[in-house]
């Protein structure tokens, strides 16, 4: 969980860099949706982080994602113990974790650039896809959907705080913010070599037009000068 964490960071700081180099920085501005779901997973993940650095209250090891014991309350009369515990952590060895940050993942189609490549890709042949992307781009909101409302039933409220949300909400959490900075530094990477292919063309453009114009200067002189030796 932790190299995921640097490997966001990361590859959002490399495209803030890239970014402050191009001169061809695409459209950034998102629609009413994608705003939404924007500010609701920062604010999941945010949510996330403060119950991670409340390990002194509900145990865990915030470096390993580890959110201390997750409890469900036995019904069972046969039990003298009310409540049956197991470890809550994050980014098991198992197909679920892997799930969660696909489907955090998705955030990448939330940023306009990125969309706009994938509904265009294989484009003349393929036709326009816009809609169908945004139609996966929203299905980032599912899960987090769906995971609240399985622990609010399956849990009562004074134990939610340790339920298994935290656990795989983080996993869907470090996949969203691991779309959104890959996206950032695709971005950047497209800006930058946007705006070097402008630069090649303008220079071959400039190239181009100097060539043309110095044969007709030299065609003007020599007319003058034999004009001048008739005279």
């Amino acid at each position: 969980p932790a190299c995921l964490l640097a490997l966001s960071l990361l590859w959002l700081g490399a495209g803030a860099a890239l970014g402050g180099r191009a001169n061809h920085w695409p459209d950034m501005r998102l629609d009413a949706g994608a705003s939404l779901l924007l500010v609701g997973g920062l604010s999941l993940s945010l949510e996330l982080a403060v119950r991670l650095v409340c390990a002194g209250r509900f145990g865990g090891f915030p470096a390993a994602f580890d959110f201390g014991l997750k409890c469900k309350e036995v019904h069972a009369r046969s039990f003298d113990v009310p409540y049956e515990c197991e470890p809550n952590s994050s980014f098991l060895p198992e197909f679920n974790s892997f799930g969660h940050c696909v489907q955090g993942g998705l955030s990448i189609l939330l940023l306009p650039p990125v969309e706009a490549a994938a509904a265009s890709a294989g484009a003349p042949r393929l036709p326009p896809r816009r809609p169908l992307v945004v139609l996966l781009s929203s299905l980032v909101a599912v899960y987090p959907a769906y995971n609240l409302v399985k622990r609010t039933v399956t849990y009562p409220v004074h134990s939610f705080a340790t339920s298994s949300f935290a656990n795989n909400a983080a996993e869907w959490a470090m996949g969203f913010l691991l779309g959104l900075s890959c996206g950032v530094a695709a971005t950047a990477v497209h800006a930058g070599r946007a705006g070097a292919a402008a630069r090649a063309t303008g220079g071959k453009e400039r190239a181009s037009a100097a060539q043309v114009a110095r044969p007709r200067g030299g065609r003007v002189e020599r007319a003058s000068l034999a004009f001048r030796a008739c005279a």
